[in-house]
């Protein structure tokens, strides 16, 4: 199912038998590259904030949040790096600095640090010289300034892919007789020093380090999740996953999943049963965003095809939504501990989901006939005992493997949350099963 969500949108996904959102969606401001977005999800699952690639403005806050999937990139001491203001004119300053016979080449990605390049075009009254493709992606940004050019000769302001851009690069462009500089604009290598540093030696061949960054510092992070005070915080990035220079960094595998620097500002209330679209309150605390997020509207069902549990004899109402679906209790506890949200910009691999069902049912007729009088390819791969098969309500059979976990799981749940008595002890049985329910429907 895909859903169109404006910036700072919102939208039902799933809806109660009554009508009442079940499962909500809100996009917030990343603070990011241009388009990134946070997600709030609320509903049955709880109050889960994923922020992705995120960079803290000290703005938002969000009650009674029950999960926080944390970009903890810089989740490190020695990434405590100044703000992106301070950077900024600290790289206006030095480029301003240079002869204007200086070429200045600016190493970026394919999406980000466009605002630092209408910065430099307006402190140097030039355009910026950019290739074809930064230009086409350009041109889909809204709200651009026309400072950009493909025309070399006109500008002395160039970008090239900062992978590109090292010493050989720039003792080529000198060799053009013209002087040149190059500029790198990350903080990924702020306070490393030693033998196994990037760049540590970098100015003595024309090129520079600001660490103008995207993404939030080691106190943007901590005072972040003081604001937000979420029961629990999960890192998105794990040590397995991070390669290349990165693993030598000294301490940094040691502290990006350290998450007990949050314990101070986690919340000790209780989760509580959510109640609807407005169990999570945002308020943007500044003087321009300081009123509340408005509430999730009430929406038509969306147009959806058959996804997750469904059975043979389920029907479809107008609008293309199932009629019957396993319902999970209001009353759950939050998600379970698991992380499969990666952001894309650290090049980091997402942790394995459960496996899909199998694929027996697409085997071609002519290198797998079936008799006309066996059984279906389906329950022929995953045959279940008539006696020990789960019966789903209305007393339809479930017809595949994922189906019939899926419904003891959903049953072991129900059964879990039903007694109040004991539902306090059970809390870690309950965690297990939403998280056996979640990876089978990621």
């Amino acid at each position: 199912m895909i859903i169109d969500v404006d910036a700072e949108g919102s939208v039902v996904l799933e809806r109660n038998t009554d009508g009442a959102p079940a499962l909500w969606v809100r996009t917030l401001d990343a603070n990011h590259v241009a388009g990134a977005v946070m997600f709030l999800f609320g509903g049955f699952l709880g109050n889960i904030l994923v922020t992705g690639d995120f960079r803290s403005d000290g703005n938002l806050k969000i009650e009674n949040l029950d999960r926080l999937y944390l970009d903890n990139t810089f989740l490190c001491p020695s990434y405590n790096f100044a703000s992106r203001e301070v950077v900024l004119n600290r790289f206006l300053a030095f480029i301003e600095s240079l002869p204007e016979h200086y070429r200045i080449f600016v190493g970026t990605n394919a999406l980000g640090k466009e605002e630092v390049l209408v910065a430099a075009a307006r402190r140097l009254n030039e355009r910026v010289c950019v290739s074809r493709e930064k230009m086409e992606t350009l041109k889909l940004l809204e709200n651009l300034p026309d400072v950009f050019t493909r025309d070399a000769s006109s500008a002395r302001i160039f970008t090239v892919s900062k992978f590109a851009l090292n010493k050989k690069f720039l003792e080529a462009e000198r060799a053009k007789n013209s002087p040149a500089v190059g500029v790198i604009l990350s903080a990924l290598y702020h306070k490393w020093q030693g033998e196994d540093a990037p760049y540590v030696n970098a100015e003595s061949y024309g090129l520079y380090v600001f660490e103008y960054s995207d993404h939030s510092s080691y106190d943007e992070i901590l005072e972040f999740v003081s604001r937000m005070r979420p029961r629990t915080v999960i890192p998105i990035i794990r040590c397995n996953s991070v390669t290349g220079f990165m693993r030598k960094r000294p301490g940094y595998l040691e502290s990006i999943e350290n998450m007990s620097v949050f314990d101070p500002f986690l919340s000790r209330n209780v989760a509580l049963p959510h109640q609807g679209e407005n169990s999570a309150k945002c308020v943007y605390q500044n003087a321009k965003r300081n009123q509340a997020v408005a509430p999730v509207p009430v929406l038509p069902p969306p147009r959806r095809v058959p996804k997750g549990i469904h059975y043979a004899t389920s029907t479809s109402n107008s609008s293309g939504a199932f009629q019957e679906s396993v319902q999970v209790p209001e009353e759950s506890a939050p998600v379970p501990e698991e992380s499969a949200l990666v952001p894309e910009e650290s090049a980091l691999v997402p942790e394995e989901s459960a496996p899909a069902p199998e694929e027996s049912a697409l085997v071609p007729e002519e290198s797998a006939p079936v008799p006309e009088e066996s059984a279906p390819v389906r329950e022929e791969s995953a045959p279940v005992p008539e006696e020990s098969a789960p019966t789903a309500p209305g007393g339809r059979q479930p017809q595949t493997c994922l189906e019939i976990d899926l419904l003891k799981e959903s049953q072991k749940l129900e059964r879990l949350v039903s007694d109040d008595a004991v539902l306090p002890k059970s809390l870690p049985l309950i965690e297990q099963c939403l998280d056996s329910i979640i990876r089978m429907l990621d």
